[in-house]
C-alpha cells in the first residue's frame, strides 16, 4: 500500500476510491491524467509523472488555449501526448523538464506550420511507411513535409495547380497526367474522358471534359499503361472500366509497328505469365480425368491478371521476381507460391500487343475482377 499523504496536492482531489473493489485511483480530467492502478508506482514516480506532463500540457494552453490534445497510455506502459493530429510526445516520462521545454519550442514551429498551411492540403497530410509526415493530395504530393516551411509547401502547391490548368488549355495532356499522384491518374484521366452513359444517374455533369478524339484517348491510355501497370491490383477496376468503354478505334492503343506485328499473329497462340498463387496443402478430391483442362485454363484468363507475354523467357522472369511472396501458412493450410501460367487464345480474346518494355505484352481484359491472388 502507497503512502498517499505525499502525493502531489493538486492530484489529492482527484483521487477517488472504489468502494466496490477497495482501491484508489486518479481521474484528472483537465490534464487527461488517469491512473486506475496507482499501487504499479511509487508516490514518486506518480508525482514526477505529473508534474511532466502538466508542465508541457500548461505550455501548450499558453500558446493557444484552442489546442485539443490527447493523452495516451502506449503499449509498452510510457505515456505519450498529442496534439494538432501529429505533434506528440512521446514516452513523456522519460524527458527532464527542461528537455520538455526545449521540445515544446519545436513544436511551436510546427502548431505554427498546421496553422497556416493551405487549407485544401491539410487533411491530406499522414505518415508514410517511413513515419514521415507527407501529402497526398489529388493534384499534389509531397513527401517529408516539415523539412519546408509552410510557405514553401503552399507555394509549391500553387505552382503546381498554375501549371496543370496551363497544361490543360495547351492540350499537353502527357505533361499534365505526369504531374498527378500516381494513386490518382487513372480517377482524373476517367473523371475527365468518360462518356457519360445513358441511365447512369453516378455520373457527374462534365465528364469528358476534354472532348478526346478516340484515337488520343487510346494514346494516352497507352501512356498511363506505361506510366502507371507496375502494380494494377488496388486500381484494377479502374483500369477494367478504362479499357472496356465504348470508345472506338481501340487498334491506336498499339503504336504502329506493335500493330503490324499483331496483325501477323496467327488466329491461335500460346501467352505466359509470371504470378503467384494461393494452393491449398490439405489433400484434395480427386479431379474427374475427363476434364477439360484447356477449357479450366482459358476460364482463368484475367481471373490472375491482364497482362501475359508471348515468350516464356518473360514469363518466368516474373515468377523470379515472385518469389520473395512464397511462404507457407501451417495454421490454414496453404501456400503462397509463384508460378508460370500458361494456355492458348484466340485473336478475337486479345485487346492488343505492346512491346515498348520489350516484353511482347499481350492485354486481356475479360472481367474486372480477381478471383486468384495476381500483381
Amino acid at each position: 500500500m502507497i503512502e498517499l499523504e505525499n502525493l502531489n496536492d493538486e492530484l489529492k482531489e482527484h483521487l477517488i476510491f472504489d468502494e466496490e473493489y477497495k482501491y484508489h485511483y486518479i481521474n484528472y480530467p483537465y490534464y487527461q491524467f488517469r491512473l486506475f492502478f496507482i499501487s504499479s508506482f511509487t508516490i514518486d514516480e506518480i508525482n514526477e509523472l505529473f508534474v511532466k506532463q502538466k508542465t508541457y500540457i500548461d505550455l501548450l494552453k499558453e500558446y493557444d488555449n484552442k489546442i485539443k490534445f490527447k493523452v495516451s497510455e502506449n503499449i509498452e506502459g510510457g505515456f505519450t501526448i498529442t496534439h494538432d493530429k501529429f505533434i506528440e510526445i512521446y514516452d513523456i516520462e522519460k524527458y527532464t523538464i527542461d528537455e520538455i521545454k526545449e521540445l515544446f519550442e519545436v513544436h511551436k514551429k510546427q502548431i505554427d506550420w498546421f496553422k497556416n498551411i493551405n487549407s485544401e492540403l491539410l487533411n491530406r497530410i499522414y505518415k508514410n511507411e517511413k513515419g514521415k509526415l507527407s501529402i497526398l493530395h489529388k493534384y499534389f504530393e509531397l513527401e517529408d513535409v516539415l523539412e519546408y516551411s509552410y510557405q514553401e509547401i503552399n507555394e509549391k502547391f500553387s505552382s503546381q495547380i498554375e501549371n496543370q490548368n496551363k497544361w490543360i488549355e495547351n492540350k499537353e495532356y502527357e505533361k499534365y497526367l505526369l504531374s498527378i499522384p500516381k494513386s490518382y491518374r487513372l480517377y482524373v484521366f476517367r473523371e475527365n474522358t468518360e462518356f457519360p452513359q445513358k441511365g447512369n444517374i453516378n455520373l457527374m455533369k462534365g465528364k469528358d471534359k476534354w472532348r478526346l478524339d478516340d484515337k488520343k484517348y487510346w494514346e494516352l491510355l497507352r501512356f498511363l499503361w506505361l506510366e502507371n501497370s507496375e502494380k494494377i491490383r488496388p486500381s484494377r477496376n479502374e483500369w477494367y472500366r478504362l479499357f472496356s468503354c465504348n470508345r472506338e478505334n481501340k487498334e491506336f492503343f498499339m503504336n504502329e509497328e506493335e500493330r503490324e506485328y499483331f496483325n501477323k499473329l496467327p488466329n491461335e497462340f500460346v501467352v505466359y505469365r509470371g504470378f503467384v498463387d494461393r494452393i491449398s496443402t490439405i489433400k484434395k478430391v480427386s479431379l474427374s480425368p475427363d476434364i477439360n483442362w484447356d477449357l479450366l485454363k482459358r476460364n482463368t484468363l484475367c481471373s490472375i491478371g491482364f497482362s501475359y507475354t508471348l515468350s516464356k523467357e518473360v514469363g518466368y522472369k516474373y515468377v523470379e521476381k515472385y518469389k520473395k511472396y512464397n511462404k507457407e501458412n501451417k495454421i490454414e493450410n496453404f501456400i503462397i507460391q509463384s508460378d508460370l501460367f500458361e494456355t492458348i487464345v484466340t485473336k478475337e480474346e486479345v485487346f492488343g500487343f505492346i512491346n515498348e518494355k520489350k516484353e511482347q505484352e499481350i492485354l486481356i481484359f475479360k472481367s474486372g475482377k480477381y478471383s486468384r491472388i495476381g500483381f
